[in-house]
């Protein structure tokens, strides 16, 4: 295709040697749509040949592109300790768009990518791109410290009532709440 890349479509690989079918299917669909793409293939440090075909699949077609590293400066100078790569795209500027598309079942392998790892991506993306984590947080915080301060309110006004009882713990507890 000729023209200015109207879509970017990034494909993170790791030990897939079945990159081809992803690459035909992909060419197939993005060929139809009938706007100017690549294909940007990430090679999250394979140890088959995935690398070699994906340099093969470059070589072929000029719609693919291998991750070239010195882009990935940016990334590297970004001091994060965890890194949410799909927060931090967006918040260092790059455009994005969504692009809606009907996935289907998986060629070849199964996913390399456990449902806890999934779990702990998802955390990381609430806790360090969203507000949500704190807005979850505050009414919590919220409630448990009116609770507090009801019970600070309840054993000041059975001292003041009661003066010749023992005090004991009451008074001490609201202090753990609040």
């Amino acid at each position: 295709m000729t023209g200015k890349v109207r879509y970017t479509i990034v494909i993170p690989v790791y030990n897939e040697a079945v990159v081809h079918e992803t690459y035909r299917r992909l060419t197939k669909v993005m060929q139809s749509i009938g706007e100017p793409y690549e294909l940007l293939f990430v090679n999250d440090g394979s140890q088959d040949w995935t690398g070699k075909i994906i340099e093969s699949l470059a070589a072929a077609d000029g719609c693919v592109r291998k991750l070239d590293f010195s882009l990935c400066d940016v990334m590297r100078d970004i001091r994060e300790k965890n890194r949410y790569v799909r927060g931090l795209v967006s918040w260092a500027g790059f455009q994005q768009a969504a692009v809606e598309y009907v996935r289907e079942e998986r060629f070849a392998g199964e996913t390399k990518y456990p449902f806890k790892k999934m779990l702990r991506l998802a955390a990381d993306g609430i806790a360090s791109f969203s507000c949500k984590s704190l807005r979850l947080a505050l009414p919590f915080g919220l409630l448990v410290s009116s609770a507090g301060l009801a019970w600070l309110a309840f054993s000041l006004g059975r001292l003041l009532l009661h003066a010749g009882e023992g005090v004991g713990w009451r008074p001490s507890l609201p202090a753990c709440f609040c």
